[in-house]
């Protein structure tokens, strides 16, 4: 497998592409898609859009999932509650973490289903 048919690839950045350009949109101000924090995670969204495409091409049912799954829980976790520690200015609501990973989700699905159309 290529580099530019990585599948796995593709699906993280365009999770994290696609909610950072959301983000800007939402706050009317490109330069935000570069900062931490704010509606949605692009952290989130790279790490779901990176978990759900591992199980859709390696099997939700493979040890590879199961690890991805777990970092991705873990890093989660942290965007809202280590963060917050950290800054309040970096650290996300449990709702920008779960809309990041939704569009994390859709992403990989409309990367993996359309690669097979193609």
């Amino acid at each position: 497998m290529t580099v530019l048919r990585n599948e796995v690839l593709w699906s993280l950045v365009l999770s994290f592409v696609v909610a950072q350009a959301i983000k800007a949109i939402l706050n009317r101000d490109f330069k935000s898609s570069s900062k931490y924090g704010g509606m949605p995670s692009g952290h989130s969204a790279l790490i779901f859009g990176m978990t759900t495409s591992v199980g859709l091409v390696k099997g939700f049912g493979s040890s590879l999932f199961a690890v991805t799954l777990g970092f991705s829980l873990i890093i989660a976790s942290d965007l809202v509650r280590l963060r917050a520690k950290i800054s309040k200015d970096v650290a996300h609501t449990w709702a920008q973490v779960i809309v990041g990973g939704v569009i994390g989700i859709i992403v990989a699905l409309a990367v993996h289903f359309i690669g097979k159309a193609l």
